[in-house]
This record gives structure tokens, C-alpha cells and sequence, in this order.
């Protein structure tokens, strides 16, 4: 359903974005600005292929040491892409930022960050350093891949694999609020067979999670149908 969403997407913006651009014009009005900032970024999520290459270009372009001109407004969106369809070096470049930026930079590139969908990137960024971080500073990194949908799957994952070092270095209660940042992207039985072991271990707060999720597992299999034909006919 997501990739039809995706294409859908694409498709509704590719004629906007074309007539708007990637690129920051001399004869923008405010209003362009605003514009190009929503259709760059539904662009890139939805694997406009023009965006991406132009992400992809304008990080190397970084990583070489120049400095390409961009809108302030999209550069968030523009460095997502890049780290989500790019891969290690580019997820490493971005680290560097993250790691000489001042305090309150810091929390824009750790979400950069989240945005890879690397296995290998996410495990070795997440649970290699869970020892050495303090609760709080492991937290924000976890949280900072879980708050996108691509990597749910993951990352409930590495809870359900690293439960008892990771309860033991955090708590319940914020194993709990952990799984709460994910639940709105929840709809598989799988995801439900994993939350449903969790909750064999008598924490708090997870029943409500797993009833959430039937409810939405409930609801997809009474409408999925539907909305796929709308979109396939569309």
C-alpha cells in the first residue's frame, strides 16, 4: 500500500515540481518559497527521480568541499534524501557535522541521521554504543530513527532482540515510551507477534499499544481493498 501511496504521490507533484524547480530563483515571492519547500520535500519522499539526483549531487558537492547554493528552506529535506538514498559516506559526512556542531545544532543532524534506512548503519549506531552513552543520549538517538515509518520494522527489532540490556540500562518506562514513539506506524502481525511477546514480560503500558495495533490491523483488512483499487484506478 505505501508504494502505491508513493507513486500516486509522485505522480499528483511531478508537474508542479518541474514548473517550481529544485533550485531558488531571483524572482521568487514568498509564496514560491513556501511551495518549493512542500514539493521539494513530497518529491524526494516519494522517489522523484530529478530531486534525489539533485540531493545526491549537492551532498557530494559538500563532502568535495564546495559549497553549492541552496534555499535554507529545503536543505533539511535535500540532506534526508541524500543520507536515505545515499549510503555509508554519505551517512558519515553528515556524522562529522553532527559531531563539531554546537549544542543546539546538534539535534537537526542526529535527525539527518535518523534518516538512513542502512541495517548495518542503524545497528552499529544504536546498540554498539548502548554502554557507553548516558540514558538520555541513547535515547535521543533511538529516537531519532524511530520517528520515521521506514525504519519501524528495525527498530522494533533491535528492542525486541536487545530487551533486557536495553530495560537494564533505561528502565520499563522508557522501554515503553520507546515502543510509543513507533505505535502510530505499527499495522503488521508481525509487529503485533513482537509487541505481544514484549508484553509477556509485565510492563506497563504495552497492552495499549498491542490493543492499538489490533484495532489497526482490524481496520486495514476491512479497507485495504478498497483503497488500493482507488489508487490503481485513480
Amino acid at each position: 500500500m505505501r508504494s502505491i501511496l508513493k507513486a500516486y504521490i509522485k505522480d499528483l507533484v511531478n508537474n508542479v515540481y518541474l514548473a517550481i524547480g529544485f533550485e531558488e530563483k531571483e524572482c521568487d515571492g514568498h509564496v514560491d518559497k513556501i511551495n518549493r519547500e512542500q514539493i521539494v520535500k513530497l518529491g524526494c519522499e516519494s522517489g522523484h527521480h530529478h530531486c534525489i539526483e539533485n540531493a545526491k549531487r549537492f551532498i557530494s558537492s559538500l563532502i568535495s568541499g564546495y559549497q553549492p547554493k541552496i534555499s535554507p528552506d529545503v536543505y533539511e529535506t535535500v540532506m534526508c534524501s541524500a543520507v536515505y538514498y545515499g549510503g555509508k559516506r554519505e551517512w558519515e559526512y553528515v556524522l562529522s557535522l553532527y559531531e563539531s556542531a554546537a549544542s543546539r545544532r546538534k539535534s537537526f543532524y542526529l535527525s539527518i541521521l535518523g534518516c538512513s534506512n542502512d541495517p548495518d548503519i542503524i545497528r552499529s549506531y544504536i546498540t554498539d554504543n548502548l554502554e557507553a552513552l548516558t540514558t538520555e543520549q541513547w535515547m535521543e538517538r533511538f529516537r531519532a530513527f524511530s520517528n520515521r515509518k521506514e525504519n519501524v520494522n528495525f527498530m522494533l527489532q533491535i528492542l525486541y532482540e536487545k530487551y533486557y540490556s536495553i530495560v537494564a540500562k533505561i528502565n520499563k518506562k522508557n522501554f515503553v515510551s520507546l515502543l510509543k514513539t513507533m505505535e502510530n506506524f505499527f499495522t503488521t502481525e508481525e509487529q503485533l507477534k513482537k509487541i505481544t511477546e514484549l508484553e509477556s514480560n509485565n510492563i506497563t503500558g504495552i497492552s495499549d499499544i498491542r490493543v492499538k495495533l489490533q484495532k489497526t490491523i482490524q481496520w486495514l483488512n476491512k479497507n485495504l481493498p478498497q483503497l488500493s483499487l482507488f489508487f490503481n484506478n485513480d
